[in-house]
């Protein structure tokens, strides 16, 4: 993966790889002799569903949505040739917020004909099937999450340049006014208070 300019994409792609790779993390931890605090949270950390669901709906936003994204960035020849793409991601963030399931069915963002999937190792552990509703439903929460503040910062973007100020209103609105938060948001944001 090229890291030079790729910042928007890192942590999903680095969500994907690690949930690709929690059998390999939990073999390493089972095996080190003496754990300290750190590899002792490391390990509760990836026997936790909550966060394994969150791993797993960064995985799927990297394979779906922000590496193909970064694969059309990368091919045009000027911003303004993103337009389409940026309107097409702001329609899908307004109806992903609400239902994510075409995510967790891996439909693309993109036309297959206009960017590549990487179908790879990654893609492959993302989609396979669980056979766990409540661990389903926890990714579908998540990716729902993930995408609850976009459609007000596409907005305020859209209507022109954005102060820093203009961006982060809403979302301190919208942290405080939990009507437009799934139960799922509504307690992760309980604990962190």
């Amino acid at each position: 993966m090229p890291y030079i300019g790729n910042r928007l994409n890192v942590i999903f792609y680095n969500g994907g790889a690690i949930y690709y790779h929690l059998n390999d993390i939990n073999s390493f931890l089972d095996g080190w002799p003496a754990p300290n605090n750190l590899l002792k949270a490391v390990k509760e950390d990836m026997e936790s569903t909550v966060h394994l669901a969150e791993l797993r709906a960064l995985g799927i936003i990297d394979k779906l949505v922000t590496g193909p994204f970064w694969r059309v960035v990368n091919k045009v020849d000027n911003i303004l040739q993103l337009n389409t793409s940026l309107f097409k991601i702001k329609e899908c963030f307004e109806k992903w917020c609400v239902n994510a399931s075409e995510l967790m069915e891996g439909k693309p963002l993109f036309d297959e004909d206009d960017v590549s999937i990487h179908k790879d190792d990654v893609y492959e552990a993302l989609f396979i099937p669980t056979e766990d509703p409540d661990f389903d439903s926890l990714t579908r929460q998540a990716l729902r999450t993930t995408y609850a503040w976009s459609p007000t910062h596409f907005r305020k973007a859209s209507s022109g340049p954005a102060t820093r100020r203009q961006v982060l209103e809403p979302l301190r609105d919208r942290e405080n006014n939990f009507e437009h938060c799934s139960s799922y948001e509504h307690g992760i944001r309980k604990k962190l208070r």
